[in-house]
């Protein structure tokens, strides 16, 4: 049995020549006509087991494809109308014979409106009759006390078709092409766009263009979008090469975002991996973090500002995670009293290169610690030599004169003198030590020099 749906009024005013054919099967159809109820669009279409043969204005066709989007529209097929439809030459239309009308009134539009409007009266058990000029032109003539009613009628369908070609103009779709990003880069990327919820396609050509297609509705924020997910990409592969682990990567996640959305708007004055490690803890990561944030979530005027404190701090934080790291490496494996790693602290904190604080041992007590920050920062190769020296004869001196009562530690004391009787052989190879921090010591002065006159370039930011 046939079922019929949507204005046959239309249908019969309207030649074949302006209409389009379409076949579907009924779920396509119901999606298609709830597009055409919605904005009051006309159509007349047939229902038979399962397919459905529409007609609608064939000026409608490209707006009706945008706004049913590519899935649905790719199960309608369009077909030429083989049959030649032509409607009579007055094409009156209406429930009542014109002279039957008291008290015309006159309404003149859209024929496409009137035809739309026409089968809401119809529907409303309304009186009126019609006349269709041309596809442009038409009239309905009502009772003058149902004017008010047909004119909002009129107007709601006008409204209606307005946010139609609105909506459907949205749908257009346009491309956006991003140079320098190969398949590769692409592939990284994508994750991370497509949490935007945007609907696009995409494909790179020959020339490491990245190609998007989208809607017109969704350019603008697209294009942030496309920035951001860039950045985050940018980020995460940092990150993945500094040797931090995923668990580290979700800690970050709140900076990371606000780094990749503030880079995108150019705002981000410092690097933030200069600021980051994969051996801090994650209470650490949490803590430099959140101070990143908060210096950057000032105005650019107040970043720049001299001794800016939320700077300081994140810089003082800084160093204070490094020299706990380096402090950790330098007494593995020792057993230091706490104030012997009080010293060694201080010592980090004073800038004394790793290499040295790794030639020390427990001999050196936290008050020679102390004293050995005092002779490296006067950079005088000879009192660091020096330092070194007497603390290597002490601790000879205190060897060799320890008391012995037992034959072993007799002989012990034999090979200390048979040592000392080397002392060519000891000196060599503490001189092929101190030749290695000859070499340290000589660079602090250039390397303390340098960060003096980047600190007058560039105070603050660094």
């Amino acid at each position: 049995m046939m079922e019929y749906y949507g204005n046959q009024i239309w249908n019969t005013a309207t030649p074949s020549i302006r209409k389009a054919t379409l076949l579907m099967d009924k779920d396509a159809f119901h999606t298609l006509q709830q597009q055409l109820e919605r904005y009051q669009m006309n159509y007349y279409a047939a229902e038979k087991n399962g397919k459905v043969k529409m007609v609608i204005n064939y000026s409608d066709s490209q707006e009706i494809q945008n706004l049913l989007g590519k899935e649905t529209a790719s199960r309608i097929h369009w077909i030429s109308e083989t049959k030649r439809y032509i409607p009579p030459s007055f094409n009156i239309i209406g429930n009542t014979n014109y002279y039957d009308i008291p008290d015309k009134n006159y309404i003149r539009g859209s024929t496409d409106i009137l035809l739309q409007a026409a089968k809401q009266l119809e529907e409303q058990g309304i009186s009126f009759s019609g006349r269709i000029y041309t596809h442009k032109r038409g009239t309905i003539t009502v009772n003058n006390a149902d004017q008010e009613l047909v004119l909002n009628i009129y107007n709601q369908i006008a409204a209606q078709r307005q946010e139609q070609h609105r909506q459907a103009a949205e749908q257009e779709t346009i491309t956006i092409s991003l140079p320098n990003l190969p398949q590769k880069e692409l592939d990284a990327i994508q994750p991370f766009l497509n949490k935007s919820g945007i609907t696009y396609s995409v494909h790179t050509d020959a020339n490491d263009y990245g190609v998007f297609s989208i809607a017109q509705k969704d350019a603008s924020r697209f294009y942030q979008e496309l920035i951001l997910a860039k950045n985050l990409s940018e980020i995460h592969k940092d990150l993945q090469e500094a040797g931090f682990s995923e668990q580290q990567t979700q800690t970050l996640e709140p900076l990371i975002s606000f780094c990749a959305a503030h880079e995108a708007e150019g705002s981000i004055l410092l690097n933030y991996m200069d600021f980051l490690n994969p051996e801090y803890t994650e209470q650490q990561l949490n803590e430099i973090s959140d101070l990143f944030i908060a210096y950057h979530s000032q105005s650019i005027s107040d970043q720049l500002a001299p001794h800016n404190e939320r700077l300081e701090e994140l810089k003082q934080m800084k160093a204070q995670f490094e020299a706990n790291i380096t402090l950790h490496s330098i007494v593995r494996g020792h057993h230091y009293q706490d104030d012997q790693k009080a010293a060694l602290f201080q010592a980090i904190q004073s800038d004394l290169p790793h290499e040295m604080l790794s030639e020390l041992d427990e001999s050196y007590t936290a008050k020679e610690i102390h004293s050995l920050i005092q002779v490296y920062e006067t950079y005088d190769m000879g009192k660091i030599q020096d330092f070194f020296t007497k603390h290597h004869d002490r601790m000879a001196e205190q060897e060799l004169s320890k008391p012995f009562t037992s034959g072993a530690e007799l002989a012990e004391k034999s090979k200390l003198n048979d040592k000392a009787a080397e002392g060519n052989k000891i000196q060599q190879t503490f001189y092929f030590d101190m030749a290695r921090l000859r070499k340290l010591a000589q660079q602090v002065p250039k390397e303390a020099s340098k960060q003096k006159q980047k600190g007058k370039n560039n105070p603050e930011v660094g």
